[in-house]
């Protein structure tokens, strides 16, 4: 699954757009940690709805103290894993001026270094 919820995501972007907050940090600051918690913790939800059924859940990169909260009830699996990017990169790359920050727009977008300390990633 991808851990982010789309459709509160889509109203936010849209209220960005109408704001002419198109640089690619937006991108990063349209999809709030809170948004993947909720969507991290509604699939635990299910998962315990459906006891017959595991989830494996190996979650790429998020707010982890929040995305986490369900996981001690939880009998599904679990799994943590992130990507390079997330731990050589931040949001500062976003930043860049011109197109140079553009490169770095992907999903789940990169976070604030503290999220990462939060996590003991880094």
């Amino acid at each position: 699954m991808h851990a982010e919820n789309g459709s509160v995501i889509d109203v936010i972007v849209q209220q960005a757009l109408a704001e002419g907050k198109t640089a690619p940090v937006y991108h990063a600051l349209t999809r709030p940690t809170i948004a993947e918690a909720e969507a991290v913790n509604r699939a635990i939800a299910l998962a315990e709805i459906a006891p017959r059924t595991g989830l494996y859940r190996a979650f790429v990169f998020g707010g982890c103290a929040q995305s986490g909260a369900g996981g001690a009830q939880s009998r599904s699996s679990r799994f943590r894993r992130t990507c390079p990017q997330y731990l050589l990169l931040s949001i500062d790359e976003l930043k860049r001026p011109g197109f140079e920050g553009a490169k770095y727009v992907f999903t789940p977008p990169l976070r604030e270094r503290k999220i990462f300390r939060n996590c003991g990633m880094v």
